[in-house]
C-alpha cells in the first residue's frame, strides 16, 4: 500500500512539474525571469502603440501644396486650358 501511494505521489509530482512553466526554481530566479518577461511585453506594447500613433498621425497630416506664382503661365494654362 505504501508503494502504491508513493507511485501515485510521484505520478502527480511529474504531472505538476510538466505543467509548471517556471519549473519551480529558486524564487529570485523566477522573479527575475517574470520581470524580464513583463518588461519585454511592455516594450512590445509600447512599440505597437508608437506604430499605431505614427500611422494615425501620418494619415491625418494636412498637406498644403505651394501654388505657383501668378506669373507662371504654363501652369495656369494647363489648369484653365487657355492663355
Amino acid at each position: 500500500m505504501h508503494r502504491q501511494n508513493l507511485a501515485k505521489f510521484q505520478h502527480i509530482q511529474k504531472y505538476l512539474t510538466s505543467i509548471d512553466q517556471w519549473n519551480a526554481r529558486l524564487s529570485h530566479i523566477v522573479i527575475a525571469e517574470k520581470d524580464e518577461f513583463i518588461q519585454s511585453q511592455k516594450s512590445k506594447n509600447l512599440v505597437q502603440n508608437l506604430q499605431v500613433f505614427s500611422e494615425w498621425t501620418l494619415k491625418r497630416a494636412v498637406h498644403i501644396p505651394v501654388l505657383p506664382r501668378k506669373s507662371d503661365r504654363s501652369f495656369w494654362q494647363k489648369i484653365f486650358g487657355h492663355e
